[in-house]
């Protein structure tokens, strides 16, 4: 395994501006509009190789007098939220105070995100703004799903492992009434809370963000394979065993639970599509062996 920017044939690829994109057999075309956040999970899996910082920073562009962020130099498209947040983690990363602080001053006000960017850049006063909001927000955000899981009839006991799903996953996802999908539709998705994990990361250690980790924790299916987010927001007990044997995904397996809420085709991929730039689990291998800090990981 390892990081390889010339190959081709494996799942995950690397094209002629420096953007992870996934194999055309795996993939409905549309694979370019998460390259921000691969290239992301692919630098702090290996480290700012120069070829991917390139092609985030290609994704960059002056409109004016502030920021614009599109999704790949070949496609101007849309942003949300989320590819800002990566992007913004990116940055934060590669670049000193200095760097950073310029650099956030020209982004376009983003709901959401706001307190977020300024306090992993050592504003106290944003910190402290962004844990008074995403605390409660946290509590609620379990209720609701909670909520969502009882009258949608989606109340798995447990989370599926790699091996189970990719064998009877397809027919779960089948067997759904329209019920079922409706609330699934209307939980806060999984993506949502994985980067959010990745938010905190990158957030001084401090009593609120362990307050934050205990509560989004508890939005786990009991017990979870995704294992990642379980280290994220600190759950001490994942073994060194679990990541080594975790069987490589299609479909960012980190942002989806292996239960009645996850509406991707995830499957275990083969040997050889994963020979090189496996970032699912190289990245996991990487947090649970690195303590986080800003440059580190």
């Amino acid at each position: 395994m390892g990081l390889n920017l010339e190959t081709k044939d494996t799942f995950h690829w690397v094209d002629d501006w420096g953007m992870f994109r996934i194999h055309p057999d795996h993939t409905d075309g549309l694979d370019w509009k998460d390259s921000i956040g691969r290239n992301l999970m692919a630098i702090l899996a290996y480290g700012p190789d120069p070829a991917l910082c390139n092609g985030l920073e290609v994704c960059l562009i002056w409109d004016y007098d502030e920021w614009k962020l599109i999704r790949h130099p070949d496609y101007v498209s849309d942003i949300s939220k989320d590819h800002w947040s990566n992007f913004i983690m990116y940055k934060r990363w590669t670049s000193d105070d200095e760097l950073y602080n310029a650099f956030i001053a020209n982004v376009p006000r983003i709901t959401g995100l706001y307190n977020w960017m300024y306090a992993i850049g050592g504003s106290k006063y944003d910190e402290l703004g962004y844990y008074l909001l995403q605390i409660p927000g946290a509590y609620l955000g379990n209720m609701w799903n909670k909520f969502m899981r009882f009258w949608g009839f989606l109340n798995d006991t447990k989370e599926y492992t790699e091996g189970e799903w990719h064998k009877s996953g397809v027919e779960l996802q089948q067997r759904q009434n329209g019920w079922q999908h409706l609330h699934r539709q209307l939980m806060i998705p999984t993506y949502s809370l994985e980067n959010k994990a990745w938010q905190i990361r990158f957030l001084r250690e401090s009593w609120a963000k362990r307050w934050l980790k205990r509560v989004l924790l508890r939005r786990l299916p009991k017990p979870s394979t995704n294992y990642l987010l379980r280290i994220l927001l600190g759950d001490t007990t994942v073994t060194q065993k679990q990541v080594d044997t975790y069987k490589h995904m299609s479909g960012w397996r980190w942002s989806v639970f292996l239960d009645q809420t996850n509406d991707r085709h995830s499957y275990i991929l083969s040997d050889e599509l994963i020979k090189y730039n496996a970032i699912e689990s190289d990245l996991l291998k990487r947090v649970i062996e690195v303590p986080f800090l800003i440059g580190n990981i």
